[in-house]
């Protein structure tokens, strides 16, 4: 069994470092922490306009159809940041969420 990441995995995690090193630095992260709240909209909004949110839902539904590897490589480089979001969120809400406009 091969668990080398493909090219494609290799430019998510790129690419989801990236975007977390300039999006959400750690005095970014630790300024949120102390906010009423943690969650950054603007953040959330250019993560969904990379095709993140709802990574694994299928195409049809609306999301990316990507594999839970990919959602798996692209988790491990938004839990270095951390991501800023609610406290009570997770992976799974991650995988699920979209805007309120959206609905």
């Amino acid at each position: 069994m091969d668990l080398a990441l493909t090219e494609s995995q290799e430019m998510l995690r790129t690419t989801a470092r990236s975007f977390m090193e300039r999006e959400a630095p750690v005095d970014v992260v630790v300024g949120l922490q102390k906010a009423e709240s943690s969650l950054e909209p603007d953040l959330w909004a250019k993560a969904a306009r990379l095709g993140w949110l709802g990574i694994v839902l299928p195409a049809e539904y609306g999301g990316s159809g990507d594999s839970l590897s990919d959602a798996a490589v692209l988790y491990e480089e938004l839990g270095r940041g951390p991501l800023p979001a609610r406290r009570s969120s997770g992976a799974g809400s991650f995988l699920a969420w979209r805007p309120a406009s959206a609905c």
